[in-house]
């Protein structure tokens, strides 16, 4: 086989599913509202979804308040984002975009024992939720999709994925900081390794998702993605960080 695994496998598609958890919500909203909000207000500002009641949506909105009201408490938030991006942070657009951007900087410098939760939380994610699953490989995940897949989680897990998040952001906004180099050879390594796991029709199947690329079948997509995932796990923890890394980068 050829190596597509570099041309081919969705570097972005680590970061993907993690920054749009957090660019549903407006922060500035977060941090005004959560102090005097009814539970009607804190439903309404996060999406709404088939499969979500509203007492879902009321528990994902107080772990956003858990998680988020100790850093958007912190002094010049808007000023430390707009240094991190080289452009103005002034309103509530600019700044969803800005910790859209800033978490998925960020997760690239995650420690590795925070990458290696990110990996085991979006495993779960996989798992309870088709959309997620396919999304991971198409990078193509609503909003609502996330929330839904969240609101199946132990609330622990859930309040450390945004956690997680948070810290991107941050570690983004950090004088200095910096992306790790591209890392492709780790990528290769890895996507090789899920492909020689399999034989028979799911190796035809894995070849022919790489082929299509983001226009795989859903369950196709997904199977593909489980086993990337699975050689990953299995891989030493130094190319397992490596993998980490180079998916993370934006």
């Amino acid at each position: 086989m050829k190596n597509a695994c570099s041309k081919r496998a969705p570097r972005w598609l680590y970061a993907a599913l993690l920054v749009s958890s957090l660019g549903t919500f407006d922060c500035r909203a977060i941090k005004e509202r959560f102090t005097r909000s009814s539970d009607a207000e804190i439903i309404a500002m996060v999406p709404a979804h088939r499969d979500l009641t509203d007492a879902d949506r009321l528990r994902i909105g107080r772990g956003i308040e858990t998680t988020m009201a100790v850093f958007l408490s912190e002094p010049d938030i808007d000023q430390r984002m707009s240094r991190a991006l080289g452009r103005p942070v002034t309103n509530a657009t600019e700044r969803r975009a800005a910790a859209r951007e800033l978490s998925a900087r960020g997760l690239a410098r995650l420690t590795a024992r925070q990458l290696d939760e990110v990996y085991s939380i979006r495993a779960e994610l996989s798992e309870r939720s088709m959309a997620v699953c396919a999304g991971l490989w198409s990078g193509r995940i609503a909003d609502g999709e996330v929330m839904a897949a969240l609101a199946k989680l132990p609330h622990a897990r859930m309040i450390r994925w945004f956690e997680l998040a948070q810290e991107g952001t941050r570690i983004a906004m950090a004088p200095g900081f910096s992306l790790p180099s591209e890392d492709t050879a780790a990528i290769d390594q890895v996507v090789s390794r899920a492909r020689d796991a399999t034989q028979g029709a799911e190796r035809e199947r894995f070849l022919r998702v790489l082929e299509r690329e983001t226009n795989a079948l859903p369950l196709e997509a997904c199977a593909t993605i489980k086993e990337i995932y699975r050689a990953a796990s299995q891989a030493d923890p130094a190319l397992r960080e490596r993998f980490y890394r180079a998916m993370a980068r934006p």
